[in-house]
């Protein structure tokens, strides 16, 4: 949630008072003993880090622990995430190249409808929403590829990424609904042109925009109860018959195999979220392998028109009874065949993508 200053400075009080007990301790330790506003305690480490920014506490021999902070958040190499409790439950969206003239948008905005009006019925407070790759569009990514760009240099798409999140945050937060998020690196957050990491550079404005975003930049681990873990990738490989490519299903089974080996029962991953094909597909199970795997649905038109059989939104994840239940978050099919057919879908996201565009960029202060 965006911090107020007041928040801040409550934040910091607490901070002061826990370093005074335990001078020794870290700050992501004292993170860890913070008391939230539920009640509860522990905030992330970089809620803290804008706290202290924001109640003037963070001076210059700081930048090296906020530096390291950082890198930390962003691994390089392989990456996994324990996300220990997973608040109430997870919305999960992926593939939604926002920066092409080709997004549905209004499709998305409609399952996203869904999804709030699933999570409020359910009482839920407090949501993990999960972004398995490709946020936006990219750059270099295919030949051609900046003629289907509405913006195409990469620090634009960065700040239409980051406001596009800042937009889903208080959909849900106008419903009364807290959200943090999960990023992990799809093959589109890339910029071949230049090297660039955008998934990091979405993620990074994000923050600045006050929000609670971890990125990945290959796998996460969102564990929803002792026992129930789901191994998040963006996946890869093209199938006409299945959401998972057959080289995509041994490289899941495999690093999933992997990944058990090493922990505990109460933290093994019987299951794999992933998108990539724009293939809406939950709970297809692999034979003996005990693997449960979840497809999402992308919100490109060109990809829905082509490959008119392939289901498109997002998916709802919470636990019920010990167990985990999933449920498909699919747009209003009259607003889905509307935009299937709109003759000015490019004008429309040329107008919305150029409003982000500049809201984002006043907001982070680009320009002044």
């Amino acid at each position: 949630m965006p911090l107020s200053e007041e928040r801040a400075l409550e934040i910091v009080k607490a901070y002061r008072q826990i370093k005074e007990e335990h001078p020794d301790w870290s700050d992501q330790a004292i993170a860890t003993q913070i008391p939230r506003r539920d009640g509860k305690k522990g905030i992330t480490p970089h809620t803290l880090t804008i706290a202290k920014t924001l109640a003037g506490e963070t001076r210059k021999r700081d930048i090296a622990d906020i530096i390291r902070s950082i890198t930390s958040r962003v691994p390089r190499g392989r990456s996994v995430l324990d996300v220990v409790g997973v608040p109430d439950g997870a919305v999960a969206f992926g593939d939604m190249h926002f920066n092409d003239v080709d997004c549905m948008h209004e499709s998305f905005f409609s399952a996203l409808d869904k999804a709030i009006e699933r999570v409020s019925l359910l009482g839920f407070r407090h949501i993990l929403f999960i972004i398995p790759g490709d946020l936006i569009s990219g750059t270099g990514i295919f030949r051609g590829q900046a003629i289907s760009n509405i913006v195409n240099a990469p620090h634009h798409q960065a700040i239409v990424g980051a406001w596009a999140l800042r937009v889903i945050y208080y959909q849900f937060q106008q419903a009364g609904i807290d959200a943090e998020f999960i990023y992990v690196q799809g093959n589109h957050d890339v910029s071949r042109d230049s090297g660039g990491d955008l998934g990091w550079w979405v993620t990074t404005e994000a923050q600045k925009l006050g929000l609670e975003i971890s990125y990945f930049p290959l796998e996460a681990i969102v564990q929803f109860a002792p026992g129930i873990s789901m191994l998040v990738v963006h996946g890869f490989g093209y199938s006409r018959f299945r959401p998972q490519s057959p080289a995509f299903q041994d490289h899941a089974i495999r690093r999933i195999q992997e990944l058990n080996a090493m922990r505990p029962p109460e933290e093994q991953v019987q299951h794999i979220l992933h998108g990539h094909q724009h293939w809406l597909n939950l709970g297809f199970s692999m034979g003996n392998s005990s693997i449960t795997f979840h497809s999402l649905g992308g919100f490109q038109r060109y990809t829905r028109r082509v490959k008119s059989f392939r289901p498109i939104g997002g998916a709802l994840f919470y636990v019920r009874g010990g167990d985990l239940v999933w449920e498909e978050l699919r747009p209003d099919p009259e607003i889905l065949e509307q935009e299937l057919d709109d003759p000015f879908l490019y004008a429309r996201n040329v107008s919305r993508v150029g409003d982000w565009l500049y809201r984002g960029a006043e907001e982070l202060g680009y320009g002044r």
